[in-house]
């Protein structure tokens, strides 16, 4: 029988006759810092969730919470209500040394001494009914917990304390109470976030900020990076949002809201990083600016994850033009924006595409960026980019050619990109001009044809998948490598779709051989990615 799928599975692919799946929607997650300012509705309305941040536990940690601003809670869930959101409680937060049983100094605080406390016995009773009464009071959807950090002492207490939470919440008579944690960027910490734990989540927050050094806390990197160590740990993407910092720290260790940053420097929301290891900086600040941010939300998109998370909405500035929020709904909504002129083509599912098209989708513009077969350009994120470019191939930059993603450009080489054209100073396989500045320099210079273009990513000759067709769980991977390399894995399916992401590790020059466990891929067609110092090698495989 899975045979018989497997050929039907190949005439189809063979035939063009591909089925446009559904997609996650996109979830755009805001925490409220309670002791700030009240969200707007016009903030409101750009998110699908608002979290109130926090409640506190009670210093007798007996599993009562500490009083909390009623007032600001209850219009806040009113707000986000109205405009369509979900209103979310986030308990955790700082909590003094006496919580330790210290005078003093603690650690850091004692956010994991409090949980430890209400994680067990009659404590933990108390404090699931207190947080679900406190749900039902203020006409809640959800509580996100934010216990930094279980360790592994106490993992086992946070997989009881999820269990408790989970099992409570599925009482409500009316609503789907949603649960959602706050996590660590990295193995570091997050190693002690246990898979028993995470599945009874709805949503997980990377905090993919606060880094060392404070100066570069939430590079375009460590955003990566983050996506990446969850996806491995095996969370479906789907419940992954990326954390993205609307404040910035210096290297003395004090941290400025973003709004603060641009009132003593209104230049500072245009500012373009360097490079992805580092973050925009200003008087001494580093934060992220509005192309940072733009960049970001195109990873999350890029990576298929579930969506994106903001601390803190209140550090946003008010102006249009500067707000960060502004941005990142901008770039969700419009995939970057069309160029309203409605001469595109429409994207046609079976029409063969190549590096460079552009279509109009949804009332979006896309271009393609890796040869395809009429992918869905909202699915298969690997091929397809939203672009601002106009549907001529132009972006008002003259008659170059569209700079393109994975295509490989050479000295001399000219493109437009945002309206500007950009001269390639060095060799490179597609990087963006606007960031990677040693790569392309700005020119008004006229335009001429690139020497070549092909994708990046082509089937490589030292790649060797076995047994292919695959009809076991284990799939045998050879690569043969010409210097020392880290390698990583990205296994695609037939929609561009990433389906798994595994880090192999260390690899070293010359042949070197890997099994990868493929015992949850369906049968179907896949795409095998091999990303390296060397570049990215390509194979494809089949399973029956």
């Amino acid at each position: 029988m899975r045979k018989l799928h497997y050929y039907l599975q190949l005439f189809l692919l063979t035939t063009l006759l591909f089925t446009t799946l559904q997609t996650h929607a996109q979830k755009r997650v805001g925490y409220m810092q309670s002791w700030k300012n009240q969200i707007t509705s016009d903030q409101a309305s750009k998110l699908t969730h608002v979290i109130y941040s926090f409640a506190t536990i009670h210093p007798d940690l007996d599993g009562k919470l500490n009083a909390i601003d009623g007032t600001y809670l209850s219009t806040m869930t009113s707000i986000a209500h109205a405009q369509g959101a979900k209103a979310i409680l986030a308990v955790g937060g700082w909590f003094p040394c006496s919580y330790a049983n210290q005078s003093g100094p603690c650690a850091a605080d004692a956010n994991p001494e409090a949980f430890d406390a209400v994680s067990k016995g009659i404590a933990k009773t108390n404090f699931v009914n207190n947080l679900y009464n406190m749900v039902v009071q203020y006409n809640l959807d959800g509580i996100d917990i934010d216990w930094e950090y279980p360790s592994a002492s106490s993992q086992g207490l946070y997989v009881d304390l999820l269990a408790a939470l989970r099992t409570k919440m599925n009482t409500h008579p009316t609503k789907n109470l949603e649960l959602s944690t706050a996590v660590p960027a990295s193995a570091f910490r997050g190693q002690y976030f246990s898979s028993a734990a995470l599945q009874y989540l709805d949503d997980i927050h990377i905090m993919a900020y606060d880094a060392s050094p404070r100066i570069n806390h939430s590079t375009y990197t460590f955003a990566a990076n983050a996506i990446n160590y969850w996806q491995s740990r095996g969370v479906a993407s789907s419940k992954l949002q990326l954390g993205l910092p609307f404040y910035g720290w210096n290297s003395s260790g004090a941290s400025m809201a973003y709004k603060d940053i641009v009132a003593a420097d209104p230049s500072a929301p245009n500012k373009v990083y360097p490079n992805n290891n580092t973050c925009d900086q200003s008087n001494g600040y580093g934060y992220n600016a509005k192309k940072l941010i733009e960049n970001k939300v195109q990873l999350a998109l890029n990576e298929n994850i579930g969506g994106i998370m903001i601390w803190a909405i209140d550090q946003d500035h008010s102006n249009p033009s500067y707000s960060l929020l502004n941005t990142i709904d901008a770039k969700l909504n419009n995939g970057g924006g069309g160029d309203g002129s409605g001469s595109c083509t429409a994207w046609s599912a079976g029409t063969q595409y190549s590096v460079g098209d552009i279509v109009k989708y949804k009332g979006s513009n896309y271009i393609c960026v890796n040869d395809n077969p009429g992918y869905d350009p909202v699915i298969s994120t690997w091929f397809w980019d939203p672009t601002s470019q106009n549907c001529d191939g132009g972006s008002g930059g003259g008659t170059c050619a569209p700079w393109s993603a994975g295509t490989q450009y050479y000295t001399g080489d000219i493109v437009s990109y945002s309206g500007s054209n950009y001269i390639c100073e060095h060799d490179n396989p597609g990087y963006d001009p606007t960031i990677s500045t040693w790569f392309w320099e700005p020119t008004s210079a006229g335009c001429k044809a690139s020497r070549s273009k092909t994708n990046l990513v082509e089937k490589n000759k030292n790649v060797r998948i076995y047994p292919n067709p695959l009809s076991d769980t284990i799939l045998n991977l050879s690569i043969k490598l010409t210097e020392d390399s880290e390698i990583d894995i990205k296994i695609l399916d037939i929609q561009g779709r990433v389906i798994k992401k595994v880090h192999l590790g260390k690899a070293y020059t010359g042949q070197n051989s890997f099994q990868l466990d493929a015992s949850e891929l369906k049968t179907g067609s896949y795409l095998l990615y091999i990303i390296s110092d060397q570049g990215v090698k390509t194979d494809r495989f089949n399973v029956l």
